[in-house]
């Protein structure tokens, strides 16, 4: 994995190992697999792993990623300015579903969603839920080609990604 370092990581001596964190993330949750998943990749790459495709939507790849960038009270969940997009769109009563936080929102700062809310999102999931519970879903849609995320998510938290989602 490479990336340029977006701005808001800009933060000192901890920059590389932030990121290295978060793509370290992308990389964990990628490996895991389902039967289904492991014969694929096995005959076909990594990329056709069909559990990835159809479930990671992007607020949940980047925002479990950032969510665990600043899991130590660093990363851009602890930069009171990384959260001015989720306070300004509630001061504005904006709705930004987590379709729009997956990549169908297509005006500013669309490219930032998912980052900016899906951590945000995660860490609130986290502190209601529990961390255990949260790697458990993680880990269902990542390994199951039939746990889409809203069904898992009720599985696994008796509550509606939608209705979680809108009262966060």
């Amino acid at each position: 994995y490479n990336t340029w370092i977006p701005q808001t990581l800009y933060n000192g001596e901890q920059t590389i190992r932030l990121i290295f964190r978060h793509e370290l993330t992308h990389a964990l949750m990628f490996y895991y697999k389902g039967l289904l998943g492991s014969i694929t990749t096995t005959l076909f790459g990594d990329s056709a792993d069909l559990s990835k495709h159809l479930h990671y939507l992007q607020f949940i790849t980047e925002g479990m990623a950032v969510y665990l960038e600043s899991f130590d009270k660093r990363g851009r969940l602890n930069n009171p300015l990384f959260d001015k997009l989720r306070i300004q769109a509630a001061i504005e009563n904006i709705n930004i579903n987590y379709l729009d936080a997956s990549g169908s929102m297509d005006i500013y700062p669309g490219g930032n969603i998912p980052y900016i809310l899906g951590g945000e999102f995660f860490k609130w999931v986290a502190e209601k839920y529990g961390e255990e519970l949260l790697s458990v879903f993680i880990l269902d849609i990542a390994e199951n080609v039939f746990a889409f995320p809203q069904n898992a998510y009720k599985k696994h938290f008796n509550s509606s990604l939608y209705d979680d989602w809108n009262s966060f």
